[in-house]
C-alpha cells in the first residue's frame, strides 16, 4: 500500500478500490487489456494512460499529460470541442 510520505505515491496513482491500493498485479493487468483504458485525477492530471490507449489513439501518455490536452488533441475545433466538454460535464453532474 502506498502511503502519502512514499515518494513514489506522488509520482502513481494509488489504484484505490475497496478502500485497498492495489498490488501490481492490477496495474500490469490493466496494461494488458484489448481495450483504451485511461483516468484522471481530480486535478485533471491523467494518472493512467495505458498501451492500447496510446496504440487506438496514437498519442503516448505524455503527450496527454491532462485532461484539458486530451480535448484538445481528439476535438481539435474549438466549438465541436466546447460542445463535447459541456455535454461531459452535464453527464457527470447528472451522475453525482
Amino acid at each position: 500500500m502506498s502511503h502519502a510520505s512514499d515518494p513514489q505515491s506522488a509520482a502513481e496513482p494509488s489504484f484505490v478500490g475497496a478502500g485497498q491500493a492495489a498490488s501490481p498485479l492490477v496495474r500490469t493487468m490493466l496494461e494488458a487489456l484489448p481495450v483504451p483504458v485511461s483516468w484522471a485525477e481530480a486535478d485533471g492530471c491523467i494518472a493512467f494512460w495505458n498501451r492500447r490507449a496510446e496504440e487506438l489513439f496514437g498519442y503516448s501518455s505524455a503527450d496527454v499529460p491532462s485532461v484539458a490536452d486530451w480535448y484538445r488533441l481528439a476535438y481539435p475545433d474549438d466549438a465541436y470541442r466546447a460542445e463535447v466538454v459541456r455535454g461531459w460535464e452535464q453527464a457527470i453532474s447528472r451522475a453525482r
